[in-house]
């Protein structure tokens, strides 16, 4: 069945050198049936049998040369129809492709330099290619096929671009972003406590309940400022992904929850500082490790 669909040609040029060990210079491609069983049992056979040896990574596996770049299980070839299986080599490892430029090739990418390449969809396409040349040639003797592949054009916007950067990154900057009023709130409560301040409000007759809620009402509204400044220019002004694709309440009750949590963080971890400085400077440091 090879014989028909690839007949030999006495004095042929081959398209690719097999460079592999115990196969150098052989024409490539060349056919072999298989010895035993089927092509897919020799197959898994001989890479049993692979990883099984000892090799070093940037240098060629002794036995490498066992794995075949493809396999062909024709089922039927007529005048009428062809049906064939194709199958391709598409291990990730070099060592496990023969270098003779169906699934792996060398690229130069210096004038000294040689990158070694793995592709194994263009050894698919290749082939692929080789089947359909050879049997439209033993059709038609007077027909020569031309074949090749080609990327498909891509448009890119800018614009998209960008707001796929934002979006990415947004998950997080945009949370550390607000987090920043972290700090201020810390910074003002220490201070009063620091100052004494709090104490002479005590002394003028101020309620503690009323000290708090009024410190608490204030940090939120900063934060409520803050938060309505970011949605309104990521939805209206810039137009990023996350704050117009996301539905706006869900948007803003994860905002106001976020804001409820730094107030009260702030409230919590102000029993442990002496002083404003090193309240800002600790809880910036805080923000930064979580």
């Amino acid at each position: 069945m090879l014989s028909r669909i690839f007949p030999p040609v006495k004095g042929a040029k081959a398209e690719y050198s097999c460079n592999t060990a115990h196969m150098e210079g052989k024409l490539a491609p060349f056919f072999k049936r298989p010895v035993n069983g089927s092509i897919n049992n020799q197959t898994y056979n001989n890479l049993r049998f692979l990883n099984t040896a000892n090799f070093s990574a940037g240098k060629e596996a002794t036995m490498g040369y066992l794995l075949q770049d493809g396999s062909f299980t024709f089922d039927e070839a007529s005048k009428e129809k062809i049906s064939v299986t194709i199958q391709t080599n598409d291990l990730r490892m070099t060592q496990y492709h023969r270098n003779n430029g169906i699934t792996r090739y060398k690229v130069r990418v210096s004038s000294s330099d040689m990158k070694t390449v793995v592709q194994s969809n263009d050894g698919q396409l290749i082939l692929l290619d080789l089947v359909s040349k050879a049997y439209i040639s033993s059709l038609h003797q007077d027909v020569y096929m031309i074949s090749g592949s080609q990327i498909m054009p891509e448009t890119i916007d800018d614009l998209t671009f960008i707001n796929k950067v934002i979006s990415t990154s947004g998950a997080s900057l945009f949370s550390i972003a607000l987090s920043l009023l972290l700090p201020i709130f810390m910074h003002t409560i220490v201070h009063e406590k620091e100052e004494r301040l709090r104490e002479i409000m005590k002394m003028n007759g101020l309620k503690m309940k009323n000290y708090w809620l009024v410190n608490y009402l204030w940090s939120l509204g900063l934060y409520i400022i803050s938060v309505s400044i970011f949605i309104v220019f990521g939805r209206f002004v810039l137009v990023t992904d996350f704050f117009v694709n996301t539905d706006i309440w869900v948007l803003i009750l994860s905002m106001i929850g976020w804001g409820f949590s730094q107030v009260s963080l702030s409230f919590f971890f102000q029993n442990f500082l002496q002083k404003a400085k090193t309240a800002l400077s600790k809880t910036i440091v805080f923000e930064n490790l979580t």
